[in-house]
């Protein structure tokens, strides 16, 4: 058959129209990928303008500026749940050496002050297998040791009443307030679909974001959130694993933020959830009893436990040891030992 000059035109015309389509559409959708990531620098770049006269505000203006930068920090958040950002964004937020300091104070005031979400950092301990050097290092101290060994006593006979209910109040209010400001700021998702299903990945605009982070003051609030808010909290736990692995974090660091903080007893309850890990908590247990134990109960993995009750003289030590199992007694022994055993002291420790 043939095709008349129009019916032919008319065919390139559609066909030419079909295959121009994708590359509009494509090229649409860059161009606004762009556009917020230029506004997204602009506004980091205000704030970072704004900072050295922020006490000069009034309360009011201080206020709309901390809901200002709250809608910033969600707007770079959310950009991690866009495909491959996130691991290369953590990435480079843990190589700048501008940011390093600024990370690892603010993990460790969080730890201190009771803020970090418990699960996160025991993640973090977890898959950098440092859990196990958090576990001997706390217990072989003897300021310390009572206190784990009465929780996991208590952990293995099931009479466990105690929690750290300070330390979980203030985690909850710090989650609470964010959620206040989110809501009191107008703007809980600032990020457009567009943005949500592009992929700002290039080493460009991150390089360019972690500069505006950093003359801002944002990094800080950017940690807080990764570490405290409950929908990055996986975000949180790759940044210490990350911070763990470049060595700008270690576990001496986080050891000493956890011994100012009341956080112990509750990290240590997670850590028995895992078998592995409580097999550690009860060896380092026996293993310390003799340097720091004065009247306790061994504690046996299998769920058993022994009554040591020891009295220190000067030149020797009297211990006399009641053995029981599932808290029935079955034999009684004593035994004399010369030159009583030192408690350790707490140290400043030194991890390389």
């Amino acid at each position: 058959m043939k095709l008349s000059v129009t019916t032919t035109t008319l065919a390139l015309a559609l066909a030419t129209s079909v295959l121009a389509a994708p590359t509009n559409i494509e090229t649409n959708v860059q161009l606004t990928r762009r556009e917020q990531e230029v506004d997204l620098i602009a506004e980091l770049n205000e704030i970072a303008a704004l900072k050295s006269k922020r006490s000069l505000l009034t309360e009011r203006e201080q206020l709309e500026l901390a809901q200002r930068d709250y809608t910033i920090v969600t707007q770079i958040l959310e950009l991690l749940n866009t495909n491959s950002f996130a691991a290369k964004f953590i990435q480079k937020l843990v190589d700048d050496q501008n940011l390093q300091p600024i990370l690892t104070d603010t993990i460790e005031w969080l730890i201190k002050n009771n803020i970090i979400n418990l699960t996160t950092l025991f993640t973090a301990l977890d898959e950098s297998d440092l859990a196990a050097t958090v576990i001997r290092d706390i217990i072989n101290d003897c300021d310390y040791y009572t206190q784990i060994y009465k929780l996991i006593e208590s952990l293995i006979t099931g009479d466990d009443s105690s929690s750290s209910s300070a330390a979980a109040t203030k985690r909850e209010l710090v989650t609470a307030d964010l959620v206040i400001r989110a809501d009191s700021s107008g703007s809980g998702s600032a990020v457009t679909d567009a943005a949500a299903s592009s992929d700002p990945t290039s080493d460009s605009f991150i390089n360019e974001l972690l500069n505006s982070l950093a003359k801002s003051g944002l990094a800080s609030d950017l940690v807080k959130r990764l570490l405290v808010d409950k929908e990055f909290l996986s975000y949180g736990a790759s940044l210490i694993v990350d911070l763990f692995k470049s060595g700008s974090l270690t576990i001496g660091d986080v050891i000493d933020a956890l011994t100012q903080s009341s956080l112990i007893p509750d990290l240590f309850r997670e850590f028995f959830t895992v078998n592995t890990l409580k097999t550690v908590i009860t060896n380092a247990l026996a293993a310390a009893s003799g340097t720091c134990d004065t009247n306790a109960t061994s504690l046996n993995p299998n769920g058993t436990t022994s009554k040591t009750a020891t009295s220190t003289t000067k030149g020797s030590t009297n211990t006399a040891t009641n053995t029981t199992a599932t808290r029935t007694n079955t034999t009684s022994t004593s035994t004399s030992t010369s030159g009583g055993g030192k408690c350790k002291k707490r140290r400043k420790r030194n991890y390389h």
